[in-house]
């Protein structure tokens, strides 16, 4: 009983580790995807229409945006000059990398909890309630399940055999403890003797007599 359960669980444990790291694998795998795509975008320079920004000195920047020019004024440090859509699409990666962390957490959480759940349930309903133990699993089906049969079925006809002849010896002791005492009886009868010392005919010829009859 207690080996099922250590089974059990440990098999319950492996399951969510399995999980666990399904869901790492593919944060990591998404991880590299934002860091591949940060550097690419590094190396090939910012899109065709944020290179028409044109740097007049170190004081004075102008930006050209679609359809509107926004002037900086001096004293405005080049760093710190980033065009609104570039800025919205950085809070928006950052947002998607936010976003999809906790999705993949939440996901871990949600299939573990899951698995659990069904583990769980599986694990009830394969159980049978007893007095003393209040659950109790069900044993997996055995490989050896025919043979244990077949042992159980001759050990319930040597049972059946062993049976039979102890009552035939019991039929048979009690039939000759009844032919003894009959035996007996029937002796003490012709050994009766009469006053004068001499055998009593008279219950030999009925002895005789009754034999001749049953015969």
């Amino acid at each position: 009983m207690s080996l099922n359960i250590n089974r059990t669980r440990k098999s319950y444990g492996e399951k969510a580790k399995q999980i666990k790291k399904k869901f790492i694998r593919k944060a990591k795998i998404k991880q590299r995807f934002y860091k591949t795509l940060e550097k690419e975008e590094k190396i090939l320079g910012p899109p065709a229409f944020y290179q028409d920004v044109n740097f007049d000195d170190w004081f004075s920047v102008q930006i050209f945006d679609f359809e509107t020019s926004i002037k900086k004024t001096p004293n405005t440090k080049i760093g710190d000059v980033s065009p609104p859509s570039l800025r919205n699409e950085v809070i928006e990666k950052e947002d998607q990398k936010d976003k999809c962390n906790k999705e993949i957490s939440l996901g871990i959480d949600r299939e573990v909890k899951k698995e659990i759940k069904k583990s769980k349930s599986n694990r009830i309903d394969s159980y049978i309630a007893f007095p003393l133990n209040k659950y109790r699993k069900l044993a997996k089906p055995n490989p050896f399940y025919k043979a244990f049969q077949e042992r159980e079925r001759i050990q319930r006809e040597k049972y059946a055999k062993k049976e039979a002849m102890r009552k035939e010896r019991q039929l048979c002791k009690q039939k000759r403890e009844a032919y003894n005492t009959r035996r007996n009886k029937t002796k003490k009868k012709l050994m009766k003797r009469n006053s004068k010392g001499q055998p009593v005919m008279k219950t030999r010829i009925d002895h005789i007599l009754t034999k001749i009859k049953d015969h």
